[in-house]
């Protein structure tokens, strides 16, 4: 088998090198794809461009959207475009996108993925159409959705943003030097001008964050009870602190309409410590003494230092699209881990770890029966590598490689104008190697998509997905360490992949109201379980195993705009999980809400917000479960100067809160029973954010050209 893929390998190769010399790129815009329109208007001028088209198409697949002046009203960036956007909340606090309720969805340029936050920062002006596909097949697999901005064509122009922003929480209510939470800066320069584009773009982020939580735990074959004793609330019991840089460069080659080309580049340093330091009080259950102890915890995870490039391609050539692309990503790091307690004892972990990672292949689609139907074929290959050495002693604790393919076929076709459906069917292939130990496994995958839409007001989606993932490379490691004086943890190299059913139905009213039903059967999902190690002194071991996961899930998403500046957009969802393991099972429900209300004044350059945000505790495995609710809310004012170039932004979170905000979790297994409470929804309140934002954008369209919107995109 191996053999097999090595070949298969090598022809990819040799296909993705001639693809560069004899395809072309078939822009979704350009093909001539069945859907079932929305009429909003059948001739749209924009700035001397007409553009003849309605503004939004649907199909099984995908939802386009053609950018009009109404959609750019007191818009700045292209992250606030998709608050315009039907099913994302686009989080104006965090900046956070979701589809639906989910945060599994991934953000492309002309089909490229880049820097997420570099793509939110782009001037609204460049793009003119944005493409949403759900369940996304091919390359993307696994995505609940793409979102594809498509940039004008012969677009010239040069965009520049410079942001500088900062959180701080007055009054030290996180002990001294701890008052500043978070700060940030970033910049970004695009050109673009005769089918070149050239990118660079760089982010600062530090954060520094206090937190306290509390527990009691008991070790019964060790007659040992363990709690963890209260601070003042001006001195964490845990600390955060995080440096994190961020630098990539990009180069976009348009020959001409049916061939492009991409080469893109970044480099991340990073450097984060997290710190502990309270008193445990140590009691023996069997005689009754006490005694306490202090303790300290050192994790620092420094010299990281993560690369990759990336190689992409998108033609067309004798009715075929083609897209393919192929990543190289290399990351070292050193990590120190530290323990130490007043009562003698000592933990030291210091380890060197690498990660080598490979990933490429191509999509290929062809309209067939006369545009009736879409057929689509991609097969992606992932390499990767994990060393993890002791770096006192040079001892190799680590040396695991594995081996992905994913074959895929897929085929959409139309029934009358307003149903379509596309059946998917692939095969994976996984080959894990640990020393000696090779396993190999296969898997299909399928997906089935149903679409209706029997008026402009009505559309439903009904979904199915079989889906297999790998383990990460740290789940199968057969590497263990102590993480305490009783807690032993390691990785497992018999994991098998993860398997999930998926089925969900969506149903869009009024273009903007979305009800959404998700429900989840994970065989052989991932859980950490801990058993008893007995002996002259017992022991938990922590392994991961395989256990089964069962999730439902509704989703309400709703967006409004009213009177002539206010706009609503909001979603609240409810959701049921549970996690079974041999005898152990949980099961645990939460609520969720997001939802803000905007005042956009473009003829005064003033925009407001007041936001508010609702998070559910759902950790839930087979021995452990978590409740509890926090929430927050928040308000930001923004004023444009020197014609919209100049941003000042001052945003404040209000001491407001209507959950309780105590978060619970607890841990039942054989060797240990352990109860964790959290207050921490108080440490926001009353902090400032300041934020300074320039912006320099001078871009136009060079010629007159006729768009059609459709209903799949080249993904």
């Amino acid at each position: 088998m191996l053999n097999v893929m090595r070949c298969r390998s090598i022809i990819f190769a040799i296909l993705l090198a001639s693809a560069s010399v004899c395809f072309g790129q078939q822009r979704a815009d350009s093909a001539a794809v069945k859907a079932a329109p929305d009429t909003i208007s059948s001739s749209v001028s924009l700035k001397g461009v007409e553009v003849t088209a309605q503004t939004e198409s649907h199909s099984a697949l995908t939802d386009s959207y053609l950018i009009t002046k109404e959609m750019r009203r007191g818009i700045r960036t292209a992250g606030e475009l998709l608050s315009r956007v039907n099913g994302v909340f686009y989080n104006p606090v965090s900046r956070e996108i979701k589809y639906l309720g989910s945060s599994n969805v991934v953000i492309l340029v002309d089909s490229i993925q880049k820097s997420e936050s570099y793509i939110k920062r782009l001037s609204p002006d460049r793009f003119d159409r944005i493409d949403v596909v759900n369940n996304p097949t091919g390359k993307y697999l696994g995505y609940d959705a793409i979102i594809n901005f498509h940039t004008k064509p012969n677009y010239i122009g040069t965009e520049v943003n410079m942001l500088s922003q900062s959180f701080m929480v007055p009054g030290g209510r996180n002990g001294e030097g701890q008052d500043f939470q978070s700060e940030r800066a970033s910049f970004d320069v695009t050109y673009t001008r005769n089918r070149w584009n050239l990118s660079a773009d760089g982010e600062y982020k530090w954060n520094q964050t206090g937190t306290s939580s509390y527990y009691t735990a008991v070790y019964p074959y060790n007659n040992l009870r363990q709690t963890k004793l209260e601070q003042p609330r001006k001195s964490p019991t845990d600390n955060t602190m995080s440096n994190r840089y961020d630098f990539g460069a990009a180069l976009d080659f348009q020959p001409n309409d049916n061939h492009s080309f991409s080469i893109q580049w970044r480099i991340e340093p990073t450097d984060s410590k997290n710190r502990s330091a309270y008193r445990l009080m140590m009691e023996n259950t069997k005689t009754g003494e006490s005694s306490t102890v202090g303790y300290s915890l050192r994790n620092h995870v420094h010299n990281r230092l993560d690369n990759s490039f990336g190689l992409y391609y998108r033609g067309r050539f004798n009715g075929w699209s083609l897209n393919s692309s192929a990543t190289y990503n290399f990351a070292d790091w050193d990590r120190d881990y530290d323990i130490r307690r007043t009562d003698g004892y000592a933990l030291t972990n210091d380890h060197r770890s690498s990660q080598r990672y490979f990933w490429g292949g191509a999509d290929m689609t062809r309209q067939i029966a006369g545009g009736k139907m879409t057929l689509g074929l991609s097969d992606y290959v992932t390499v990767a590598n994990y060393r993890n050495r002791n770096r006192i002693s040079g001892q190799m604790l680590t040396d695991n490689s594995l081996l992905q393919n994913n074959l895929i076929a897929a085929l959409q076709f139309f029934i009358g104008r307003s149903m379509a459906m596309t059946l998917t069917g692939g095969l994976y292939t996984y080959r894990n190697s640990e020393g000696d130990e090779h396993i190999t496994r296969f898997a299909p995958r399928v997906t089935v998509n149903w679409f209706w839409q029997p008026s402009q007001k009505f559309i439903a989606r009904l979904n199915y997905s079989l889906k297999t993932e790998m383990p990460g490379l740290s789940l199968i490691s057969d590497f263990g360490q102590y993480t305490d004086s009783l807690t032993y943890q390691m990785g497992n190299p018999l994991l098998k992949p993860m398997t999930d059913h998926l089925v969900s139905l969506t149903l869009t009213l009024w273009k903007s109201l979305n009800l959404t039903a998700r429900y989840l059967h994970g065989a052989n999902s991932y859980a950490n379980i801990a058993e008893v190690v007995t002996g002259e002194k017992p022991y938990i071991l922590k392994k991961y195993q395989n256990a089964t996961a069962n999730e439902f899930r509704f989703i309400v998403n709703y967006k409004k705009s009213f009177a002539e500046y206010f706009e609503f957009s909001g979603e609240a969802s409810m959701t049921w999980k549970k996690s079974s393991y041999s005898v152990y099972r949980k099961h645990r429900m939460a609520p969720g809400a997001n939802w803000y209300l905007a005042y956009r004044n473009s003829r005064h350059s003033f925009n407001a917000f007041l936001s508010y945000e609702l998070m559910g505790n759902m950790g839930v495995l087979p021995q452990m479960k978590g409740w509890g609710c926090t929430d927050g809310m928040a308000i930001s004012l923004t004023k444009y100067l020197m014609k919209n170039r100049l941003s000042l932004m001052v945003m404040y979170f209000i001491p407001v809160h209507f959950a309780k905000g105590v978060i619970y979790n607890e841990v039942i297994s054989p060797g240990m029973q352990q109860y964790t409470r959290s207050d921490n929804q108080f440490r926001g309140d009353n902090t400032f954010s300041l934020a300074v934002t320039y912006r320099f954008s001078n871009g136009k369209r060079v010629r007159n050209y006729t768009r059609r919107t459709v209903g799949l995109s080249e993904e």
